[in-house]
């Protein structure tokens, strides 16, 4: 196993990848497009643009989504008691989808009634339907592949530190060991256009 400062890796002990990578994160948006339930698709499709924890989503209430901002604002998780707030880009069309989601609900009320446990599970079943399968096939390879990937496009990685909620930098730093198509395409960035 391969660990950061922080004692957190992105393999696990038989060195398998505990992230999803760019063609199982195709995957993996594609089946929820066909999750026929709006409330379950909205939920995965949140986890999935701003690499929150399930638990952390299934807190969210109406009053902390900003239409016009194009924002969610979510509560940090292990934080050690601190209560600290992120505000999270979301694209156009999943706003679309929970202001229909929210449209009858009171500003103080939960997005989702989902419980912890259920909230796992719903992520589970769009990875089997994706068959995706491995130890990145959870809502924890989900979060760690939304950071992978913004680390892969070039986004700094305070940026994404902020993004994920992370209080030690240690722990958004293991962002950039990542292996296969994601390490090519940043080793690519210093080779030669020709042919050697």
């Amino acid at each position: 196993m391969v660990e950061g400062r922080s004692g957190q890796s992105l393999f696990d002990t038989q060195g398998k990848r505990l992230y999803l990578n760019e063609l199982e994160r195709r995957k993996f948006r594609d089946a929820i497009s066909k999750q026929k339930c709006p409330s379950k698709q909205a939920f995965c499709l949140t986890i999935f643009y701003s690499g929150c924890r399930p638990s952390e989503i299934t807190n969210l209430r109406k009053e902390h989504i900003d239409f016009t901002q194009k924002t969610i604002v979510i509560r940090t998780l292990k934080q050690r008691g601190a209560c600290r707030m992120r505000f999270l880009s979301l694209p156009p069309k999943l706003l679309s989808r929970l202001k229909k989601l929210t449209q009858s609900l009171k500003p103080e009320d939960l997005v989702w009634n989902f419980s912890r446990s259920t909230a796992w599970r719903i992520v589970k079943k769009s990875m089997a339907e994706a068959k995706i399968e491995g130890p990145q096939a959870t809502s924890k390879g989900l979060r760690h592949s939304f950071a992978t990937s913004h680390s892969c496009l070039g986004v700094p990685l305070p940026k994404v530190q902020r993004w994920m909620g992370h209080e030690n930098f240690n722990n958004t730093a293991i962002y950039i060991d990542v292996v296969g198509d994601e390490e090519r395409k940043l080793a690519s960035r210093i080779w030669l256009k020709e042919d050697l």
